[in-house]
């Protein structure tokens, strides 16, 4: 099946709306579980439309750029998708995660037209400077609240005539740091879109009866592929928290019937360092967990899944290629990201160019009709993505079965000598001992070797284990090249807002205990 054939089924989102709320009106298509409100399915499909109406009266047209802070689960997806019912661009913002300076970086990239925001949010907040604020209100809408834009259904929607987006236009301009830690805003089609909600439905086995968990920023394109487009493409029902609580977990699941639950392998960890009795109990019907957006190590996957009782699927993707790899439900190995997705060549190559066989390592290049269409540049210009072969920096090796591991960011590699050291092999090492609960190597600067690696290491609540033991337990599983040169017991990992660790902050730590004696905290 070409790409061309897997797109023959798009629809735009008012076409979708319609038939899901034909379906199951009555359904609950999205539960705010913070505040237990919930939005039925036709009650969304009139809405949506209700707000389109609205937002055109301001102006709002095809391929308006639209900035949209994000607030409460409910009014922001309806107003993303009255954004796209008008064929305008979603520029998703989450103030929190990104900060006031990036914010107001990203705003003077994008020159939207509108900044759109709830009622959790205060204008002083967005330092949006000549960009017009409308505050929208919340659902369901309350009279004496202060807004310009209400979530409620209008009876007059022949306004919108024959308004409606097309495959191929913009969708989205999304502010993300990826790997880098560099602000980059990326650009997404419905195409894209499309394809990648369909790799969503393919690898955890989704179905319209699901109700799905997820407790990220709607601002990540991985929730927006993961779970807001199988939702619109299937009509699941969706329950949507602002973040994740350990402590509620396992009452989510069993209060709203979840039987698939979003993850990364930051919540994984949680949720082993308290007691499982409790989550084991409440995930009867959970079919399936996802873990993504960091790597997730086997020794993490195993005992989650052994004390648990949840079937775990690690994904592998990025913000330029949405889904990459995936394990799929009859199709998983642990320690690995699946195999290669649909709609998507994946290469694995050396430092040359030319393809890896399988065993052995190289660099993730992939292409293909979901990729993003490019990176939006400060001066206005487009940096293309789709139509190139786009190197991820990733390194990884594939075995004869086609799945995919991970050993890092190429940038993250300590280079021993001339003898290439994957972080995770450290890692994967010291997180097999019974003390340690997460684990980082990185490199530092060699005057002998040219690098070495050192790791850091946080423990179990209520473990201990000197650093010496550690290094002993590491030196028993890895050759003494690879043998880390220090290792530092810290209470936390550093990682930015989206769970992925901050290798960078942690060689500036060592830097600041250079003085210290190797092998102690």
């Amino acid at each position: 099946m070409t790409s061309s054939d897997r797109l023959d089924d798009w629809l735009p989102v008012n076409r979708l709306l319609a038939r899901h709320a034909g379906r199951h009106p009555s359904r609950p298509a999205v539960t705010d579980i913070d505040r237990s409100v919930a939005i039925r399915f036709d009650d969304l499909a009139g809405v949506v439309e209700g707000v389109a109406v609205q937002l055109h009266s301001f102006g709002v047209v095809r391929g308006t750029r639209i900035v949209l802070i994000i607030d409460n689960p409910i009014e922001t997806l309806i107003v993303w998708l009255a954004v796209w019912r008008l064929a305008a661009v979603v520029c998703p913002f989450d103030i929190s995660q990104i900060g006031a300076t990036t914010t107001q970086t990203a705003l003077n990239t994008l020159q939207p037209a509108m900044v759109l925001h709830g009622q959790r949010i205060d204008v002083s907040d967005i330092l949006a400077g000549t960009v017009p604020c409308v505050r929208f209100s919340q659902w369901p809408p309350q009279p004496s609240q202060l807004a310009a834009i209400f979530l409620q259904a209008r009876p007059n929607t022949d306004a919108l005539g024959h308004i409606e987006p097309t495959v191929h236009d913009l969708a989205s301009a999304c502010c993300t740091s990826g790997s880098s830690g560099r602000m980059k805003i990326v650009l997404h089609d419905h195409a894209g879109y499309w394809l990648n909600g369909r790799a969503s439905i393919e690898l955890l086995g989704l179905h319209e009866g699901d109700r799905m968990l997820d407790y990220r920023s709607l601002s990540w394109y991985s929730p927006q592929i993961l779970t807001l487009m199988p939702f619109l493409r299937l009509g699941l029902s969706l329950s949507l928290a602002r973040q994740f609580s350990s402590s509620r977990f396992p009452e989510w699941l069993t209060q709203h019937g979840i039987t698939v639950a979003a993850g990364v392998p930051t919540v994984l960890n949680i949720l082993l360092s308290q007691p499982m009795a409790h989550l084991h109990q409440s995930a009867s019907g959970l079919r399936v967990m996802s873990s993504s957006s960091a790597p997730l190590a086997t020794h993490t996957w195993e005992r989650f899944e052994e004390e648990s009782g949840i079937a775990v699927l690690n994904l592998y993707g990025s913000s330029e290629g949405g889904w990459i790899c995936g394990n799929r439900p009859n199709q998983r190995r642990v320690g690995t990201v699946g195999r290669a997705v649909a709609d998507l060549e994946v290469h694995i190559v050396d430092a040359r160019g030319g393809p890896c066989p399988p065993g052995v390592p190289g660099e993730i290049v992939i292409e293909g009709p979901k990729l993003a269409l490019g990176v939006l540049l400060p001066d206005g210009a487009v940096d293309p993505i789709r139509g190139t072969r786009f190197a991820t920096r990733d390194q990884a090796v594939r075995d004869t079965d086609g799945f995919v591991r991970l050993l890092g960011r190429i940038d993250d590699l300590v280079i021993r000598g001339g003898v290439k050291i994957a972080p995770s092999e450290i890692e994967d090492a010291l997180l097999t001992h019974p003390a340690v609960a997460e684990a980082a190597a990185v490199a530092i600067p060699d005057p002998i070797y040219g690098q070495e690696a050192v790791c850091f290491v946080v423990l179990q609540e209520g473990e201990a284990a000197a650093p010496a033991m550690l290094a002993s337990h590491a030196a028993g599983m890895l050759p003494k090249e690879k043998c880390p040169k220090a290792i530092c017991v810290i209470d936390t990992l550093p990682r930015n807002a989206r769970g992925k660790l901050r290798r960078d902050a942690l060689q500036m730590r060592w830097n600041e205990m250079a003085q210290d004696a190797p092998g102690t905290a």
